[in-house]
């Protein structure tokens, strides 16, 4: 099955906040958050009847920036563990998760690790996550 998503994020562009609240002074600072417009298509289908496979494709347009690419897989097997790779413009990223139901809630414990090859020092980024899915 085919999907197809859009979002538009940071439309307002004004975040301002103190740092009155901190106790760091009594200024307010205004940031401008750049709009954002995220398009993508998706493929799912099953394979060998355990197995699923996704894959993704993202195109990314930050105002004053240029366009950026995104492309990912996921393997998952029989609704209980997922495995996932893919190009976050630069960057390869790779991940799993674990689905899990408790409290008549389904959740999700996530990890990505995404390595960053720019900067020639090759360092990596590590996210963990619990997603409770509705």
């Amino acid at each position: 099955a085919w999907s197809l998503g859009v979002s538009l994020k940071n439309i307002t562009q004004k975040l301002e906040y103190s740092r009155n609240a901190t106790g760091l002074g009594d200024e307010t600072t205004v940031d401008k958050l750049p709009p954002t417009l995220r398009i993508g298509i998706a493929h799912h289908r099953t394979l060998m009847e355990q197995f699923t496979l996704a894959t993704s494709y993202d195109l990314e347009k930050i105002s004053g920036y240029t366009l950026a690419h995104h492309v990912g897989a996921e393997i998952g097997w029989q609704n209980k563990f997922f495995v996932r790779t893919g190009l976050d413009q630069y960057d390869w990223t790779a991940g799993m998760g674990i689905p899990f139901e408790a409290f008549r809630k389904n959740f999700i414990v996530d990890y990505t690790a995404i390595f960053d090859g720019r900067s020639g020092v090759n360092t990596v980024s590590h996210d963990m996550g619990l997603f409770i899915r509705f």
